[in-house]
């Protein structure tokens, strides 16, 4: 599923940013350039990240304050 239509960003490039180690919100997003240009998609984002993070055994998502300095 699409999460990022600016971007063309789906739910396994999330996946796959976290299995290739980015361990943040910010990193996902740097790695993957959601949220780039509207920004609509970060609460989806976010959501997928968070998840992947939990599936990897990642202890602490990124606060969602990182989206604004990874969007901006």
């Amino acid at each position: 599923m699409i999460l990022c239509h600016c971007a063309v960003v789906d739910h396994r490039a999330i996946d796959a940013a976290v299995a290739e180690g980015a361990c943040s919100l910010r990193e996902v997003l740097v790695r993957t350039r959601a949220g780039r240009d509207c920004g609509g998609c970060l609460p989806a984002v976010r959501q997928q990240t968070e998840s992947a993070l939990r599936l990897a055994g990642t202890r602490h998502p990124a606060p969602s304050s990182e989206v604004v300095h990874a969007a901006g």
